[in-house]
């Protein structure tokens, strides 16, 4: 189960910081996004202690 970890962080950060993924009203919006890394720690946070 450990080995499958990697990818699955790996997978989640790539998805969570790809504004491809997230609704916009408008180009404007898509280009003045930023993620917070708050969130994205979390996440993997949580796959680790899993």
């Amino acid at each position: 189960m450990p080995a499958l970890l990697g990818p699955d962080i790996g997978l989640s950060t790539f998805v969570s910081l790809d504004p491809r993924y997230y609704y916009f009203h408008s180009e404007t919006a898509r280009l003045q996004w930023s993620h917070p890394t708050g969130a994205i720690l979390t996440l993997c946070a949580i796959f680790i202690a899993e």
